[in-house]
């Protein structure tokens, strides 16, 4: 017998059927310090904020061949994991090879668009910005924003449609500001007329999130802190710390650095239809949307995935196809890292996991295709 699926999957999934579509140097493993319980009482019962096992938690399943295929990646694939497991609310698995702990901290590249994306749609939400509104709007005697560029929205620059190019502030420049960087991506010129193709990068991220600092009137540093990392007790999650970050022009793609346990709050939020410590960060009906594809129909330009594995891109979130990553009804959404960062749901199962390595993104999809249905196995019986 199946055991039964949280309320929330079932709501989304039935959601999904019915909705409409949208349009269109190695890092070096640091610890982080001991973080103080949250004191709101959660809203999944039980969830615990150090990301320890609940006594008798493990007895419910038998982890002994995930044990054993982590062990085998370590060392040979990789010096070291960490990886975490969830599900209703519940850490139900948790492991530490090589030279990581529970709590190594490492830099996440692009598992950093996810949370990034959540920040914004906080402020859609508050009605700040409009998914659908030009942003030239919003930008309007702050940078010049060029006349080639005035369609481009926000729903464009979250899901990599916006056709604006990824210039080298994106990456490898700290001494300027999110405004400066912003300025030099709309000074490149287009790659494609906005919202016709899909082309995976950066730029757009970048201006979104000074997009999001002129609306707030905040830096993105203590907008992030103040919509996502306090509600959820976050704090090792940064984007000014790290290996990649910057005080002064966060890399709001691929800039931010993590341990496990509060990667794992962010997804179990979405897990639980926004909600999360007796907050509802999002709305269900956002996270309906970020779980439904946002590029239907559009070519692919650039795509550092498998297209014949995808349903689709979301807000941060790849979705894969049920029908061809089988073990799952779906969908799994996921937002993989350069690195090999690999967090990943399962809203059929009601799961969440995240596995954080140092290596590569072939290297963390790998450890991901081997253990995926082992957990399937043992959670869907």
């Amino acid at each position: 017998m199946k055991h039964p699926r949280i309320i929330f999957s079932l709501l989304l999934l039935t959601a999904l059927t019915l909705s409409c579509r949208f349009t269109a140097s190695t890092p070096v493993a640091t610890q982080r310090t001991d973080a103080p319980a949250p004191t709101d009482e959660t809203i999944i019962p039980g969830t615990p904020a150090s990301g320890t096992i609940p006594e008798g938690e493990s007895a419910a399943y038998d982890w002994s061949a995930l044990d054993q295929t982590l062990e085998s990646f370590v060392p040979g694939k990789v010096d070291g994991l960490t990886f975490l497991l969830a599900k209703d609310g519940q850490v139900i698995y948790e492991k530490a090879l090589g030279n990581q702990t529970m709590d190594s901290f490492l830099p996440i590249a692009s598992s950093t668009k996810m949370p990034s994306a959540v920040v914004i749609l906080t402020l859609v939400e508050d009605g700040l910005i409009d998914l659908d509104e030009p942003v030239a709007a919003y930008l309007q005697g702050h940078i010049n924003w060029p006349a080639d560029k005035a369609a481009i929205t926000t729903r464009m620059l979250l899901n990599h449609t916006s056709g604006l190019l990824n210039p080298g502030c994106i990456s490898n420049r700290w001494n300027g500001t999110l405004q400066a960087c912003a300025q030099e991506i709309a000074d490149a010129p287009l790659e494609f007329s906005p919202g016709t193709q899909f082309a995976y990068g950066g730029g757009s991220f970048q201006v979104a999130g000074y997009v999001a600092e002129v609306v707030s009137g905040k830096s993105w540093n203590d907008l992030f802190q103040e919509r996502l990392a306090e509600p959820l007790g976050m704090t090792q999650f940064t984007y000014s710390g790290g290996t990649l970050g910057s005080e002064t022009n966060p890399r709001i793609a691929g800039g931010a650095s993590s341990d496990v346990v509060d990667y794992n709050k962010i997804l179990q939020m979405i897990l639980n239809g926004g909600q999360y410590n007796g907050k509802q960060i999002l709305s269900l009906q956002t996270v309906q949307m970020m779980s439904a594809s946002q590029i239907s129909g559009l070519p692919l330009l650039r795509s550092p995935g498998e297209d014949d594995l995808l349903l689709g891109y979301s807000f941060g979130f790849w979705i894969s196809d049920p029908s061809i990553h089988p073990g799952s009804n779906g969908p799994e959404l996921s937002d993989q890292g350069a690195f090999g960062c690999t967090p990943w749901v399962d809203l059929d199962l009601g799961y969440s996991a995240i596995l954080l390595i140092k290596d590569r993104t072939r290297t963390g999809t790998e450890i991901w295709n081997v253990i995926r249905p082992i957990i399937i196995r043992e959670l869907d019986q």
